[in-house]
């Protein structure tokens, strides 16, 4: 029998241990050729800007290192685990070389094998991909399959590169065993952890100092934004190294629930598992953090970004009114059905000052029964101005003061004189895309009819059309048609701003779930690792009369607490920072928070099922079940 003939038996033997590693595998190239074949596809290169390039460049290369990392992490997990079969080796008279080769060609037809189906999958959903970013971006465009043949030979680069450092690695550590270690290395338990009231209380203080300096990162974000990080990390180390051991002994301290059923036998287990288990559960609380808060930051500025271009640009196109400009627009408008006029107003104004006291601004004049026009056509509330004298301010959010509504306000004609109103009301809208009217005062029809005598008014067109995503032709067509500087379009104010953010939640998105993957697969292996080194444990248990239910409600509880303390952490650290970075960008992240929160904790109880399934079912093996 060949050194790869038993590779190959292996392999086979141990694949259903290796599953989830290898999925993890296969689903970091389909990313990584993912963001690759995106950069070289020739549609995206006529769409989108160099930082666009750039960005998916730095995406992908993120991918490859922590792709990198978890890999390493993982597969010296296995060769630990397999101690015991590698002194089988030895004792059969195999030598350390003919081990360590052994092992290196399990690692590198592992890594090829996943290299291989990533890349067909990548290949095959290449377009679905490709149709995904674009629709981030905002763009409507059809996509043809392609197969990247640069992404293909970049992606078997890193990856066999990634898989020949990880194999070599592996070959070194055979050399670092010693045959009486290979055999006594899962007789060996641990010491009772300890933990200090100052370190944890130390730990604590890191946290809430970390958090305290998060909502004052637009002081001197340069400053805080490592400190941040810096006491947030140590602290949650702290945290699980200390904190849970105190945790655990207040629960046993409980004497009443310690001693009932196998609450014994879980949480001791549990508090002599946390001295090796600390490090790895901070690690995946952080990563945790980073992941959700990657996906709520990006989820979140998408969709706040769709809602601010609505409000920015209330109409599909406006242009300075003449009737040979209408004319040509509608000629245009004729040549795209897809795109059809769904309504239109003529907006008449008088430019003009305002000034209460502290407060002067441009703004613009318009009629009551004009702006009811506009109401109607948008769905907006209507007005009604009796007096004379009366006005409404029509103002966006981010000029808005409580001061300005109940006051005297001056208007001073660029021609004509001063004359006083008073304003009743303010709507919180702006009326057109044209920044002329983001500030406007709407005055009762006679008194626009007395001004409109002393100043000759300007007069706007705005257009709602069907479907002004999807307008580039349209908005190319009437660009040709109009000068330039006297009009603006709702699509180009969209792709503009979708473009940046699709991206960065595209990438915010696939950057999540590799670490979602990478991260429940190692806690996933780590309790399958202890589970094979505790059968013995669980065969004493059967032998003095302990049931299978009862033991598989012990199994439940010991991995909820591994699995629910990085959870509980992570979403805290997360929820700290994306509530931090809201508060910088005024913008509203508490509904993608959520939602991420909620979709990362469904995966994550996926993981927590297949292992206690998995933990089980290895534990069954150890065992002779009969009830």
């Amino acid at each position: 029998m060949t050194l790869f003939s038993i590779t190959a038996r292996n392999i086979k033997k141990n694949f259903q241990n290796y599953f989830l590693y290898f999925l993890s595998m296969v689903f970091s190239i389909v990313v990584f050729y993912v963001f690759t074949s995106i950069q070289y596809n020739e549609q995206v290169a006529q769409t989108v800007g160099v930082l666009t390039k750039y960005m998916l460049k730095l995406g992908a290369i993120s991918v490859a290192v922590f792709s990198a990392i978890f890999m390493g992490y993982s597969n010296s997990f296995f060769i630990r685990k397999r101690k015991k079969e590698v002194g089988l080796y030895s004792l059969l008279g195999l030598k350390k070389r003919q081990v360590a080769r052994m092992l290196f060609y399990e690692n590198l037809v592992m890594g090829v094998a996943a290299l291989g189906i990533g890349i067909i999958l990548g290949s095959l959903f290449s377009k679905l991909f490709v149709m995904l970013f674009f629709r981030l971006m905002g763009n409507f465009v059809q996509v043809s399959f392609a197969i990247s043949l640069p992404a293909i030979y970049n992606t078997c680069g890193v990856f066999l590169l990634i898989f020949v450092i990880i194999s070599l690695y592996a070959y070194s550590l055979i050399y670092r065993f010693k045959l009486v270690d290979l055999f006594r290395a899962e007789q060996r338990g641990e010491a009772a952890p300890k933990a200090s009231i100052i370190m944890a209380l130390l730990s604590i203080i890191l946290i809430i100092t970390g958090y305290i300096l998060a909502f004052r990162l637009d002081e001197n974000f340069f400053l805080y934004a490592p400190t941040v990080l810096i006491t947030v990390i140590l602290g949650s180390y702290g945290l699980f190294h200390t904190s849970m051991v105190f945790v655990i002994r207040i629960l046993k301290k409980n004497t009443s629930r310690y001693y009932r059923g196998m609450n014994l036998v879980s949480t001791t287990n549990l508090f002599y598992r946390i001295k090796s288990n600390a490090t790895i559960l901070a690690t995946i609380a952080i990563l945790s953090a980073t992941a959700v808060t990657a996906m709520g930051m990006g989820y979140g500025i998408y969709q706040d970004t769709l809602d601010k271009i609505n409000n920015d640009n209330p109409f599909s196109f406006v242009y300075w009114n003449n009737p040979d400009r209408d004319h040509k627009v509608n000629q245009a408008l004729a040549k795209y059905p897809q795109n059809q006029l769904l309504g239109s107003v003529e907006i008449s104004f008088i430019s003009a000052q305002a000034s209460i006291p502290g407060f002067n601004t441009r703004c613009s004049l318009i009629s009551e029964s004009n702006y009811n026009e506009l109401a109607q056509l948008k769905g907006w509330k209507k007005v009604d101005i009796s007096g004379l004298k009366d006005a409404v301010w029509v103002l966006p959010d981010f000029k808005f003061r409580e001061d300005l509504v109940d006051k005297g306000v001056i208007i001073e004609l660029e021609k004509e004189g001063r004359h006083e109103f008073h304003t009743i009301d303010r709507l919180p809208y702006r009326l057109t895309n044209n920044s002329n009217t983001w500030t406007t005062l709407i005055l009762s029809d006679a008194a626009y009819a007395t001004l409109t005598e002393l100043e000759k008014p300007d007069s706007l067109k705005a257009l709602i059309v069907a479907n002004q995503k999807e307008s580039r032709e349209l908005t190319a067509e009437i660009g040709k048609i109009l000068p330039e500087y006297t009009w603006n379009a709702y699509y180009h104010e969209y792709i503009y701003n979708m473009e940046m953010r699709g991206m960065l939640m595209f990438i915010g998105g696939f950057l999540g779930l590799v670490i979602l993957l990478a991260t429940g697969s190692i806690i996933y292996f780590r309790q399958l690792n202890e589970a094979q080194q505790e059968g013995h444990n669980y065969q004493i248990l059967r032998n003095i009369g302990v049931s299978s239910k009862e033991i598989f409600a012990s199994i439940r509880k010991q991995l909820l607490y591994v699995f629910l303390f990085p959870l509980i952490v992570g979403i805290t650290h997360s929820w700290v920072a994306l509530m931090a970075l809201a508060n910088m960008i005024a913008t509203d992240l508490v509904k993608s928070t959520l939602i991420t929160i909620t979709v990362y904790t469904l995966i994550y109880l996926i993981y927590y099922l297949l292992t206690v399934h998995s933990y089980n079912r290895i534990v069954n093996s150890e065992i002779s079940w009969s009830n």
